[in-house]
């Protein structure tokens, strides 16, 4: 017998359907260009599955840490540190309009497991503000345990 489900959340339950523009027309705007090759490094840094509890003390550490990472990519790209703040003060304005969408078929499905029973649960790679994008989804109060990675410090499929 089934007793929990255990979700990812982006693109299992929801997705973005509202995108801004894209990090390399951000770039584009400071008037440099994100090489495929930094952009490559910056997405897929062979940061999943590994161990980050440094920067999961608290939102503030998390933060730090991603924003450290964008600097690291811009200096990859030519960026003068003097621009750093413009580019994240332009990523935090987009980040914030953002419209994240359950899927059509994410609130019967939950809902019938809820009836049968079964406990619910999200265990995802986004960031510190999982909670907040589960709400943008329209799903909170659909699981009885959400966890983010950058809360426990580990990024899946760390064991």
């Amino acid at each position: 017998m089934v007793k929990a489900v255990l979700f990812d959340f982006y693109n299992t339950l929801a997705e973005t359907t509202s995108f801004g523009p894209s990090w390399e027309e951000l770039v584009a705007e400071l008037g440099y260009e994100l090489p495929a090759d930094v952009r490559e490094r910056w997405w897929n840094d062979g940061i999943d599955g590994t161990e980050h509890a440094e920067h999961s003390i608290s939102r503030d550490h998390y933060v730090a840490w991603q924003r450290a990472r964008v600097q690291s990519m811009l200096t990859d790209c030519g960026v003068p540190a003097t621009d750093h703040d413009a580019f994240m003060d332009r990523v935090r304005e987009i980040g914030a309009h953002n419209r994240i969408d359950a899927y059509a078929e994410v609130a019967e499905v939950l809902g019938e497991l809820r009836s049968s029973g079964i406990a619910l649960a999200v265990c995802s790679n986004w960031d510190w503000d999982l909670h907040e994008a589960v709400a943008s989804a329209g799903l909170t109060g659909s699981f009885d345990v959400v966890v983010s990675y950058a809360w426990v410090g580990a990024r899946k499929p760390h064991p």
